[in-house]
């Protein structure tokens, strides 16, 4: 698991989207759809229950997660505090719904070049 934070921007990569051709539509739409930047109307993280679960009960990320986030230190209990992370609908603001837009049009236009 690979975990980025810029700014305040937290960014989940999917590896199969850049280790397969086959997988290049799938995410050129996904990456235009949802960026997982958090915005009004729009503060849960775009993944799964399976993928919350699954991350939850790595060892490695249990290991970092609070030194990443401790706001989230809410049970002391690292798996259920990570569950309840990509759970919520609770994220701050990371963009103002002008910034999330221009950026979205600048991102596509490097599939351009």
């Amino acid at each position: 698991m690979i975990w980025e934070r810029e700014s305040s921007i937290l960014l989940h990569w999917y590896a199969p989207c850049y280790a397969s051709r086959v997988w290049q539509k799938h995410w050129d739409v996904q990456h235009w759809a949802n960026f997982n930047v958090t915005r009004r109307g729009h503060t849960t993280i775009n993944v799964t229950k399976e993928y919350a679960l699954t991350a939850s009960k790595d060892p490695d990320i249990q290991k970092v997660f609070y030194q990443y986030f401790p706001e989230w230190k809410i049970t002391g209990n690292p798996e259920k505090d990570i569950y309840n992370y990509f759970t919520s609908d609770k994220h701050p603001i990371e963009m103002e719904d002008n910034d999330y837009l221009n950026y979205m049009v600048w991102l596509r236009g490097l599939d351009r070049l």
